[in-house]
């Protein structure tokens, strides 16, 4: 799905990308593994045991996880109820948190936490699984407690 908005959704992010298995979710993590103030996650349990290797002072948290971490309880799951293809109706629609119009999304009035002990990066492994508006509720949420993302994901 595409965005329609009308400022940056990606504050202080970086996106790397290459071939499946070409090690850059390795390379990365080892740069930045002088740093414990990281968070790493991914859709799977596999991508973040293996970046907690290489920094096992980083936390590591599975996508669903990091999603209700960052944001108010309950939101991660109402939003996702309301972007599901399968409940998105033809037509303009208004929702909790979300404006439908044809194939656009628009999220709006997402409640976000703001972090006690900041930590100054998040890494994400697998960044093509998650969805457009996961990725903009990480950007939103990255710019208000000044963490910067890493997304690291395959070209294919």
């Amino acid at each position: 799905k595409e965005l329609n908005i009308n400022r940056p959704i990606l504050w202080n992010a970086s996106i790397i990308t290459g071939l499946g298995g070409s090690g850059k979710s390795q390379v990365v993590a080892r740069a930045l593994s002088t740093n414990d103030n990281i968070w790493y996650s991914g859709p799977s349990n596999s991508q973040i045991e293996n970046l907690l290797k290489i920094n096992p002072n980083a936390k590591g948290i599975y996508k669903e996880d990091l999603f209700n971490e960052i944001l108010e309880t309950g939101e991660y799951n109402k939003i996702i109820q309301e972007i599901k293809p399968e409940t998105k109706d033809k037509g303009e629609r208004v929702n909790y948190n979300v404006t439908t119009a044809g194939d656009y999304i628009t999220l709006k009035n997402v409640k976000y936490k703001k972090l006690e002990t900041p930590h100054e990066k998040l890494i994400i492994d697998e960044i093509t699984l998650f969805s457009c508006a996961e990725i903009q509720m990480l950007g939103e949420w990255a710019k208000l407690n000044n963490v910067k993302l890493v997304f690291l994901g395959d070209e294919n």
